[in-house]
């Protein structure tokens, strides 16, 4: 028994901190890998409790040692020890090739909960008291009760633990027993590290050899968590056999390797001990056989780790920055791109020296052809800007996979609350958008697919009676439309009860039950974003307060998104998100509204077209529009907001006027503008961080010529101007 198992989890805690100061700046990329290897983690825990083998075990054991490793090597103490328990835990199932039971799933599945909130606080920057004893405790008590059911091998059969060897001494007793490689570190071996080093003469090279037992089970596991750890230790510039070779070898004698460290050969022997190891001998490179080799040898090119397994640096850093992680051959068309810009910028600057030589000699004709090659060369500007733009953009986007994911977990711990049967269905996963957006939408999606297994799907008997599967579906998806992406929630529920729902509308005061007759369906589902609206029979810890769907189209609404619910009584619901690649750039078309240049989303422009005073007509006081067969109401600006005009045609009077139609199906409304000036792609800035958040207004972008453009934000419009007294909905001078 080990001193740590000797202690309390209280105990194995209660002094460990975390060292703040060292390797701050490496502190950015541990979170993002954190947030991988947690979710990796809780995807293996899921698929073993499915029925999983070998190969989730596996991945399970190595991401806990990552984690681990990771964390130690910068200093976050307590994340390391705790993820070193979880690791035991995990050694033990791989020792006895035994799966997790459910309180070992459930303890480890807590353990990724405790580790994801702290690293999410490292990376908030705030303050954070972890609950990693009772995590401990917890975790203990599920490997207590796996050793009482599966026992130790009695010890006469137990393998023999691994034995460290010195540089001058050898077990002889041991080749007496059994017929296994030699511990020895051969003077060759000396010699091929030497080569691999170009004979370079430094005090910090150790050479070993680590053999491991005969016909050991997951040999090659243990030779990558060996590989792992001298990893850990510095630079690997020798490795046989190689990293990449130990998922498909059957059988490893032994594993040789040269590496750089600060470390002492006996420290690094102490922690290169594995279970299933024999022997680990590790010595200094030798200097007068490194030298010869170095003369006499070739150098040869070097085995080393696969990519991700390098050594971890302890620089100190001083703060947190977010990271993303970006395709090489991404930075390689920027490279490309920039390479192309200062190439345009050369020629534009020869073609204006040409211009003002061309002037002051008074050539005109020299001067007209220079003119033509400068717009040749902002042509090709445009082109490369285009491009780098459009670089910019890639680099932001990252699949929607491992949002998706996450919802495995959820789904798993509400179908053990309330005892349904819910499988999830993901597609769509490779579907990539901007990374902003992906981390924005995790707390909306939540709610959606939480309500969905909370109150859409039915319990295993209340499906069976109505003749359905005992087993619930939820669908998750994802694809491009346009330059949008669509993503869709759906069950196979008892749907919305529209009567339900009209009926509490009416009884909240929402609406009266002569306009509720006449509402659609789809108008009567618009109830459910209204903030304290619920039909659920009863409060749940999951849903049922009338909270939270509304923040849920409120966050859509504020990464330019729209929402969309459609049901079928019986048959199931779904949620059809609609947001934009990305929140930086939006193509546009641009319009003139009294003097004013505004913007419009683009993909929610649906026509454009000049209306007459005849096909104009008023109904209730509200001006609208025959287009196309079809009636739809006319917005004037100025009836919505108020700010400095600088004065246009007015429509009200003259009759005539060019509408752009904005929305979509049946909710669309026709914006009246003085003047179309083209499409183009803005770029995006915040109203909030510059002023305050004006309804019907998604943001401000500015202009070729310094102007700042405001951004509309047409669904907000239809939806404002729907409602009565419109003129005072918003302003964007003199804010309350």
């Amino acid at each position: 028994m080990t001193t740590t198992e000797l202690l309390t989890p209280d105990q194995m805690f209660a002094d460990l901190d975390d060292d703040r100061d060292g390797a701050a700046s490496y502190l950015s990329i541990f979170i993002d890998e954190a947030h991988s290897t947690l979710d990796e983690l809780i995807e293996a825990l899921l698929a073993l409790e499915a029925g999983g083998g070998r190969k989730n075990v596996e991945q399970l054991f190595i991401a806990a040692h990552r984690m681990k490793g990771s964390a130690a090597s910068i200093g976050l103490n307590r994340i390391a020890k705790l993820s070193h328990l979880m690791e035991d835990m995990l050694q033990a199932l791989v020792d006895k090739n035994r799966a997790p039971t459910p309180q070992i799933t459930d303890a480890l599945l807590s353990c990724t909960d405790g580790l994801r909130q702290h690293v999410d606080a490292l990376g908030a920057g705030v303050a954070y008291e972890d609950k990693f004893p009772e995590l401990a405790k917890e975790l203990l008590a599920a490997r207590a009760a796996f050793e009482v059911e599966f026992p130790s091998t009695p010890p006469t059969a137990a393998p023999p633990q691994a034995k460290t060897v010195s540089a001058d001494q050898s077990d002889t007793s041991l080749h007496k027993e059994r017929t296994v490689p030699s511990p020895d570190v051969s003077d060759d071996l000396h010699r091929r590290v030497a080569a691999a080093f170009s004979g370079e003469h430094r005090d910090d090279i150790l050479v070993g050899r680590v053999v491991f037992q005969p016909n050991l089970p997951l040999v090659g596991l243990k030779a990558q968590l060996v590989s792992s750890k001298l990893a850990n230790l510095g630079e690997i510039r020798y490795i046989d056999p190689p990293v990449a070779d130990y998922e498909t070898l059957e059988d490893i004698e032994a594993l040789e390797f040269g590496v750089t460290t600060e470390r002492k050969a006996e420290n690094v022997r102490q922690l290169l001990q594995v279970a299933g190891v024999l022997t680990i001998t590790v010595e200094p490179l030798k200097r007068q056989q490194a030298s010869a080799a170095a003369a006499s040898i070739p150098a040869v090119a070097p085995k080393t780790l696969d990519e991700g397994q390098t050594a971890k640096s302890t620089e100190p850093v001083v703060k947190t920055a977010e990271t993303l992680r970006v395709d090489i051959e991404r930075l390689d068309e920027l490279m490309n791109l920039a390479g192309q810009l200062a190439i345009g910028k050369a020629r534009m600057t020869q073609i204006g020296d040409k211009l003002k030589k061309a002037v002051s000699e008074r050539d005109m004709i020299q001067a007209r052809d220079n003119v033509g090659d400068l717009f040749e060369a902002i042509h090709l500007l445009d082109r490369v800007s285009d491009g780098i733009q459009q670089g910019v953009m890639n680099m932001r986007m990252l699949p929607i996979g491992p949002l998706f994911s996450r919802f495995h977990r959820v789904i798993r711990d509400l179908t053990h609350a309330n005892g349904k049967e819910i499988n999830l269905e993901i597609s769509g996963e490779g579907t990539e958008l901007d990374k902003r957006m992906i981390d924005e939408l995790g707390d909306p999606m939540i709610h959606i697919v939480r309500n969905s297994a909370d109150h859409g799907i039915e319990s295993p008997e209340a499906r069976v009676a109505a003749g359905k599967p005992r087993q619930g579906t939820i669908s998750l998806c994802a694809f491009h439309r346009g330059s949008n992406i669509i993503i869709r929630v759906s069950d196979d529920g008892h749907g919305l009860d529209v009567a339900r729902i009209r009926q509490k509308a009416i009884d909240r005061g929402l609406t009266t039950a002569a306009d509720a007759e006449r509402m659609t369906p789809q108008q009567i589902y618009q109830f459910i974003w209204l903030p304290g609206f619920s039909t659920a029979e009863k409060v749940t810890e999951v849903s049922g307060r009338g909270v939270g769907m509304d923040i849920v189209r409120s966050k859509i609404e504020e990464l330019n998104g729209s929402i969309e619910i459609d049901s079928e009584l019986g048959r199931g619901t779904t949620l059809t998100i609609k947001l934009p690649l990305t929140l930086a750039i939006l193509p546009s078309l641009m319009v003139n509204i009294d003097g004013d240049v505004f913007a419009i989303p683009l993909e929610s422009v649906v026509e454009i077209v000049n209306i007459g005073s005849r096909e104009t007509h008023t109904v209730h006081g509200n001006r609208m529009a025959t287009v196309r067969d079809r009636v739809v109401p006319i917005l004037a600006l100025a009836n919505l907001f108020r700010w400095h005009q600088r004065g246009g045609r007015n429509e009200e009077e003259t009759g005539a006027v060019t509408l752009v139609i904005i929305g979509e199906g049946n909710q669309q409304l026709g914006l009246a503008v003085h003047q179309v000036l083209g499409e183009e792609d803005v770029v995006i800035k915040s109203l909030a961080e510059n002023y305050h958040n004006v309804g019907g207004v998604a943001g401000a972008s500015i202009l070729g010529d310094g102007r700042v453009s405001l951004i509309l934000d047409p669904h907000a419009l239809i939806e404002m101007s729907s409602r009565s007294g419109i003129a005072a909905a918003a302003t964007l001078e003199n804010p309350q």
